[in-house]
């Protein structure tokens, strides 16, 4: 089993550490990311940040525009568990491939053994 875990407005990945090693103590694979700008903060690898922006939206809007503003965070966010998922896929599919490539030269090795 898989659990992905998203951090709440202005959280971070790490915040919820404990309860990701109790997951993974149980056989879970945990994953946690930082969706920038709504963490925190998010600092790239190559230095570069991406400082939480949900307070800097419209200057002066209307609920409306408020409501708007969120939903494009939302939408981000989402597309990027997607990104997570299809990576996680793309993982278990080449790790299968290799375990049924094993499977598979050992069932070659079983025949040669056998001749």
């Amino acid at each position: 089993p898989v659990a992905i875990f998203a951090h709440s407005l202005g959280g971070m990945r790490t915040q919820n550490t404990t309860l990701m090693e109790e997951l993974a103590s149980q056989g879970y694979v945990c994953v946690a990311a930082d969706f920038p700008h709504d963490a925190a903060l998010v600092v790239y690898p190559d230095g570069q940040q991406a400082p939480f922006l949900f307070l800097s939206g419209p200057q002066d809007a209307t609920p409306q525009e408020l409501l708007d503003h969120r939903r494009q965070c939302i939408q981000l966010r989402t597309d990027d568990i997607a990104f997570i998922r299809r990576q996680l896929a793309s993982m278990s599919l080449s790790r299968d491939g290799n375990t049924q490539k094993s499977q598979s030269e050992r069932s070659e090795q079983s025949e040669e053994k056998a001749e």
